[in-house]
C-alpha cells in the first residue's frame, strides 16, 4: 500500500516538474526584447489576428497565463479546475479587481470629458474599467503581444491601444492630457527609464492635470539591484522573470521634482499588508 502511495506521489511530482519546465520554455519562446517584454515575441500579434474571432478571447487568455505579469501568481487554482474554467475565473477576477482599483484611485480625478493615458496598460483591464468614466483612453504598453490580447478581450470604442516603441509618448501633444495613471510599471524599470517616463508625464499634462502612479518604496534602489544582476545568470533572470525593484522615498521624491512635478498625496495601497506599495498623486509644478 505504501509503495503504491509513493509511486503516485512520484508520478505527481514528475508531472508537476514537467509542467513547470513547459511553462518556463513558453516564457522564453514568447518573450521579446528588451528585458521584461513579456508576450513581446514578433509572431504573437499575427497569431491573434489570424485566429477566428470566436476563438480569439480563449487564445488571448491562454497567452496571458504564460506571462508572470498576469495570471501566473494564481496558478494554484488551476489544479482544482479545468483549464477553461480557470482562465475564465482569472478573467473575471482581473476585471473585478481592476474595476475596484479604478473606482478608488482614479475615478475621483475624472470627468466625462477627460482624456486619459493608461501607461503600462497590459491586457487592458484598467483601460476597460476607466473607459466608462471618460471621453477617451490612450492605452500604451511595450509589448505588441499583450496589446493584441488587450484588443481581443478589452476592446471599447473610446480606447486606443498603442505599442510603446521608445518615442510613443513623445509623439503625443504637450499639455493635452487630463489624467495619466500608471500601475505596476515604475517598480519594473530602471532609474533612468523611470526619470524619462516622469518627464514625459509632466510634458503631456494639462496645467491642472493629474498623475496617479504606483511605486514600491523600499530601502534598496533599482540601480543597486540591477548592478547585482550583472552576472550571466542575473541577466537571464532579469529578462525572463518578473523584476520587482523598490526605491527609497527620498529618491522617488527627487525624481518627481526633477521632472517638474509635485507630490499632492501619498497613500499606502494595502495598509494591512505593509508591503511598501504606494500610490502617488502628482500634478505639474
Amino acid at each position: 500500500m505504501n509503495s503504491v502511495k509513493l509511486e503516485k506521489g512520484s508520478m505527481k511530482t514528475q508531472s508537476s516538474s514537467s509542467t513547470s519546465l513547459l511553462r518556463k520554455l513558453l516564457i522564453v519562446l514568447t518573450t521579446g526584447f528588451p528585458d521584461q517584454k513579456f508576450l513581446g515575441a514578433f509572431y504573437i500579434p499575427f497569431l491573434v489576428e489570424i485566429t477566428p474571432e470566436r476563438f480569439r478571447k480563449s487564445l488571448a487568455l491562454n497567452l496571458l497565463s504564460i506571462s508572470p505579469h498576469y495570471f501566473g501568481q494564481f496558478r494554484a487554482a488551476e489544479q482544482t479546475s479545468s483549464r477553461s474554467a480557470f482562465l475564465e475565473a482569472e478573467h473575471q477576477r482581473m476585471s473585478l479587481s481592476r474595476q475596484q482599483l479604478i473606482d478608488t484611485k482614479v475615478k475621483p480625478h475624472l470627468t466625462s470629458e477627460s482624456t486619459v493615458i493608461d501607461h503600462g496598460c497590459g491586457p487592458g483591464y484598467l483601460a476597460n474599467a476607466v473607459s466608462s468614466y471618460c471621453r477617451q483612453v490612450i492605452a500604451i504598453d511595450i509589448s505588441d503581444g499583450v496589446i493584441a490580447c488587450a484588443k481581443a478581450i478589452n476592446a471599447k470604442p473610446n480606447i486606443i491601444y498603442m505599442t510603446e516603441t521608445g518615442n510613443t509618448l513623445s509623439k503625443l501633444e504637450s499639455s493635452s492630457i487630463d489624467l495619466i495613471y500608471s500601475f505596476a510599471v515604475m517598480l519594473h524599470v530602471k532609474d533612468e527609464v523611470c526619470r524619462t517616463i516622469l518627464e514625459e508625464f509632466s510634458r503631456l499634462l494639462k496645467p491642472q492635470g493629474k498623475v496617479v502612479c504606483e511605486f514600491l518604496v523600499a530601502d534598496a534602489s533599482a540601480e543597486e539591484l540591477v548592478e547585482k544582476a550583472n552576472s550571466i545568470l542575473g541577466k537571464v533572470k532579469s529578462k525572463y522573470t518578473l523584476r520587482v525593484v523598490g526605491r527609497p522615498l527620498k529618491r522617488i521624491e527627487q525624481f518627481i521634482r526633477d521632472a517638474g512635478l509635485k507630490l499632492l498625496t501619498l497613500s499606502e495601497n494595502e495598509p494591512e499588508e505593509k508591503n511598501g506599495y504606494y500610490t502617488f498623486l502628482l500634478t505639474r509644478e
